[in-house]
């Protein structure tokens, strides 16, 4: 989706961005020399958004006209842990990365495309790959391997490393699959090419771990402001803090609305609106082919939920195979218990929650996540709370407290004493019982985000 849309969505921070993007529709279409990359087998069940029109599926409205919906993974991020065992040949490979970057750097081009042994052609940017922004991990190449971008580190990990919490933070392979990716090539097969070429230079999987994952689904033909119209009437049930119209504030025009903020988000929206004067011809064929029927429609709306790493990991989904086996599970969850639309305004301040019906045209939504991501056969597995240590979170609210006693000048000369204090602080500085029972009402809001 487009990154007015989300709210998280990283960058690489490269000077090459325009380049690439300019160049994106001819490397889309690359293909791999005959032999070096596997081609997968036909699986109903695997990750490839490349549905066949024919294949759309069938919903209705509340007036009773019949809409043909797709839907898929649109954005697909992950990180992993690589042991380079083959030395010989991850030294080689890591030369000729290096001499093409240099190459690149001279020139002044955006990339280079070689050939790499036992895969195929791929291309060295002429900048390395930052995950997380200027200050997030780094690795030294960025390579495209046509139909994903990998960063490839040259710090080995071990068995036994990456089991380790403090070389839990440094992975030496980053995985960054677009939604335009996700279109065009398919989930599963960018994800396929991935592990020959990792496998190509050397490496050996240690262990994944799953960043980030949007999923969509598109309503050729059906109006965004049907579904914010019932988002105005509240006939909304959410564990969102926050549902927000989409509004230009200078014509007063709105165009969707959005739920929740990272790391789990919704936006509904016009992706033809949101695509119109942006896109290059190839993206919207494949936007007309696979997801609106073969043809162009004037309106199509977009139900698409971000879901970053500590939401995923919330779900108990911790890998890419860990969301492949839990996906219909997941999106059960999102549609039903994370946000749902309902028939009737929804009365919350008098717990009319769980009287209000589910809205018929949101029960086809629904119908349609679960026809596309498979169906929520069983509840999501129960966390392990034991396991959850937020000391990031306490010790940042610790150093607050501690602030806040030593700028008033209370003493204390023992941690018992210490918290003695913080917790009269707490009691002395919000007096009022309307503040105090404001809190309490936030509190048990804020409660929902953490139950499952």
């Amino acid at each position: 989706m487009d990154s007015s849309h989300a709210p998280n969505e990283r960058e690489d921070n490269d000077h090459d961005s325009n380049e690439e993007q300019n160049d994106a529709a001819g490397g889309e279409e690359r293909r791999r020399s005959e032999g070096a990359a596997p081609q997968p087998t036909a699986d109903p069940g695997c990750l490839s958004n490349t549905r066949d029109p024919s294949s759309l599926i069938e919903i209705e409205t509340e007036g009773c006209q019949t809409l043909r919906v797709s839907g898929g993974i649109d954005w697909f991020e992950w990180f992993a842990y690589y042991n380079w065992e083959d030395t010989k040949t991850f030294e080689a490979a890591i030369a000729l990365f290096q001499a093409a970057k240099k190459r690149c750097q001279e020139k002044r081009i955006p990339f280079v495309e070689v050939i790499v042994p036992g895969y195929g052609p791929v291309r060295v940017h002429r900048h390395g790959f930052n995950r997380g922004g200027d200050r997030g991990q780094h690795y030294e190449y960025k390579i495209d391997i046509g139909g994903a971008m990998l960063g490839v580190a040259t710090r080995n990990v071990t068995p036994q490393q990456a089991e380790h919490a403090i070389w839990k933070r440094q992975p030496n392979v980053a995985y960054q699959q677009t939604g335009r990716h996700c279109l065009l090539v398919g989930v599963y097969e960018g994800y396929e090419r991935a592990q020959a070429f990792l496998s190509a230079i050397g490496g050996r999987r240690l262990k994944e771990c799953l960043s980030r994952v949007d999923l969509c689904l598109d309503i050729p033909d059906l109006p965004v402001q049907e579904l914010l119209a019932l988002v105005e009437r509240h006939c909304v049930i959410t564990r969102a803090t926050t549902v927000r119209p989409h509004e230009n504030l200078l014509n007063g025009e709105r165009s969707g609305f959005s739920a929740g903020k990272s790391p789990l988000y919704l936006t509904v929206y016009d992706k033809v609106r949101e695509q119109f004067g942006k896109a290059d011809a190839l993206y919207l064929q494949a936007l007309e082919q696979r997801r609106w029927g073969g043809r162009f429609p004037t309106t199509a709306a977009r139900i698409e939920y971000q879901l970053g790493r500590n939401k995923l990991r919330d779900l108990n989904i911790d890998s890419p195979s860990d969301f492949l086996n839990q996906r219909g599970r997941l999106t059960g969850y999102l549609t039903d218990e994370w946000f749902r639309l309902t028939a009737e305004p929804v009365d919350s301040e008098n717990k009319h929650q769980s009287r209000a019906t589910v809205h018929p045209l949101w029960q086809s939504i629904q119908k349609a996540f679960a026809a596309i991501f498979g169906p929520p056969e069983a509840p999501l597995p129960p966390l392990d709370r034991t396991k959850v240590e937020p000391i990031q979170l306490a010790a940042q609210a610790r150093g607050c407290l501690l602030g806040c006693l030593l700028q008033m000048g209370v003493e204390f000369s023992s941690y018992s004493q210490f918290a003695t204090k913080a917790g009269d602080l707490l009691f002395s500085l919000f007096l009022s019982p309307e503040g105090r029972q404001e809190f309490m009402y936030h509190a048990h809001k804020r409660r929902m985000d953490f139950e499952g």
